[in-house]
């Protein structure tokens, strides 16, 4: 029996874990605080299901115990003043938002490959927090030291830590009332029709945010690369602009459909749904 539940538990770690950490992550605000959290509350499996019996969501327990350790391990570094005034109010008795978790799942990989870190530390973090590799499997697969992995990830939680890097977002999409705000917002407007240099656009910053342009940009071009030999309605449609467009107006162009469909999503709450025909 005992050996039964311990291959549960190691069944539930390997399907659950990551997707547990990516929202302690989110919900402590520390990548080692919620690492220690997940841990506590995996141990914690082991001495309240074999009495009380196995929830009903197993994952949704686990959060909701991993964030009541970190709560905790904060109020004992009498942290709870500070953290009171970051975080919103939540009950652990709330049902688990399953599209919330597999938003943290996004986050935490967009967090990890920030363009503030180097691509070492990206693909080190991203291959230990996402994946779940372990030091000495990463250290096997990337030909590099297991010191120097461990460094890596060390040093790029802390950057994240000390530097403020934040998930980005475009929210649920209510600050922009058309696709052009949303692409007025990250800088992408063009010139020619944009505000004419200014840095605003009525209340719509060009500035916006780098990083989500960032991933628009290099997402496009990675698309525009790609198109050439397709024969889907985008891929056509990015092939027809290249022909009278350069490869990066074509890259800019492509970008803002990206952010587009992006705020359409958001806003109705549904899936991309590729349309049968797009307009030059």
């Amino acid at each position: 029996m005992q050996q039964s539940f311990n291959q549960y538990l190691n069944q539930l770690y390997r399907q659950h874990s990551r997707h547990v950490m990516a929202t302690l992550i989110r919900l402590l605000g520390d990548f080692q605080l919620a690492e220690e959290a997940m841990q506590e509350a995996f141990a914690a499996t082991m001495q309240q299901w074999p009495e009380q019996g196995t929830p009903d969501n197993p994952k949704a327990w686990l959060i909701r115990a991993g964030r009541n350790k970190g709560i905790d391990a904060i109020r004992r570094r009498q942290y709870a003043k500070d953290y009171a005034k970051r975080q919103p109010e939540h009950t652990y008795e709330q049902e688990l938002d399953e599209n919330a978790v597999a938003d943290d799942m996004l986050r935490l990989i967009f967090t990890c490959c920030h363009p503030g870190l180097s691509r070492d530390a990206q693909l080190a973090l991203t291959l230990r927090e996402v994946c779940g590799l372990t030091t000495e499997q990463l250290s096997s697969g990337l030909l590099v030291p297991a010191e120097t992995v461990a460094q890596r990830i060390v040093r790029a939680k802390r950057k994240i830590k000390t530097a403020g890097i934040a998930y980005a977002k475009l929210g649920l999409g209510d600050a922009f009332q058309r696709g052009r705000d949303a692409s007025a917002s990250l800088g992408m407007v063009p010139a020619h029709s944009g505000s004419g240099g200014k840095v605003t656009e009525g209340k719509i910053t060009r500035r916006g945010d780098a990083y989500v342009r960032s991933m628009a940009i290099n997402g496009a071009r990675s698309v525009v690369s790609r198109a050439r030999d397709k024969t889907d309605p985008l891929s056509l449609w990015i092939q027809n602009l290249l022909k009278t467009k350069s490869f990066n107006t074509t890259v800019v162009a492509v970008a803002n459909k990206l952010i587009r469909m992006a705020l359409a999503m958001l806003k109705t709450g549904q899936d991309y749904r590729p349309p049968v025909a797009l307009a030059a």
